[in-house]
């Protein structure tokens, strides 16, 4: 739901493209129904990740996201694909496979020599395009994520 909510926010600055984002995971029959399900209930719980702002006198004030708009620029069915049928799920398990090997070797040791500096550069390579999470409202699911991250990890 965190990346979900992530597409969320980074899709509701585009223009005229409120429900036109399909979800696609790699396959995980036992999910993927709890996924399609809470995409639809849409819980507030998740509003500070894609809660927007605005300036009011100098000062930034948080909007609150009204029910119809939770996670309304995502088709609320999850979709569900084996990554050996779609090279997008094997270029996001790469790239998730990097980043996460390299914040593990931050607190192991190799198993074969240059495995480290393989990885950073491979996510030296990637962090240009990645987007931070920025700015957000103060809220429990920010505060578990904070708690729940690597600690080399910048959101």
């Amino acid at each position: 739901m965190f990346i979900a909510a992530l597409v969320q926010k980074k899709m509701q600055r585009m223009g005229k493209n409120k429900g036109h984002t399909v979800f696609i995971c790699d396959d995980n029959k036992w999910e993927m129904a709890n996924l399609s399900e809470a995409l639809h209930e849409a819980h507030p719980w998740f509003d500070p990740i894609y809660q927007t702002s605005t300036k009011k006198r100098g000062k930034r004030i948080w909007c609150d996201v009204p029910a119809q708009e939770r996670f309304d620029q995502i088709i609320n069915t999850g979709f569900a694909i084996k990554s050996e049928h779609s090279s997008l799920i094997q270029v996001a398990d790469a790239v998730s496979y990097a980043y996460r090997r390299h914040l593990e070797l931050k607190s192991q040791n190799e198993k074969w020599t240059g495995e480290q500096q393989y990885f950073a550069s491979l996510v030296d390579k990637l962090e240009p395009k990645r987007e931070p999470l920025g700015r957000t409202a103060d809220g429990q699911c920010i505060e578990f994520y904070e708690a729940v991250r690597h600690k080399e990890w910048a959101m």
